[in-house]
């Protein structure tokens, strides 16, 4: 067991990672939705172009796989 400072400590700890959590999440789904209407806008053959010629400008590998509609 511990005293009450540690057991506020590890409150207010916990409440920082839920809060961080919650802006993490907040974020990656505020970029979903603005990638899902770029590429809506764009259409997707002009917005996998870009991705392909971004990632290679900072050498990350990108893969496309290819939809069979058959």
């Amino acid at each position: 067991m511990g005293s009450a400072n540690w057991r506020a400590a590890q409150l207010k700890i916990a409440k920082l990672h839920t809060k961080v959590a919650n802006i993490h999440h907040d974020v990656l789904h505020k970029l979903t939705t603005y990638l899902a209407k770029s590429i809506a806008n764009q259409g997707f053959y002009e917005f996998r172009r870009q991705l392909e010629y971004k990632t290679h400008l900072i050498s990350v590998r990108y893969t496309c796989a290819r939809y069979n509609t058959s």
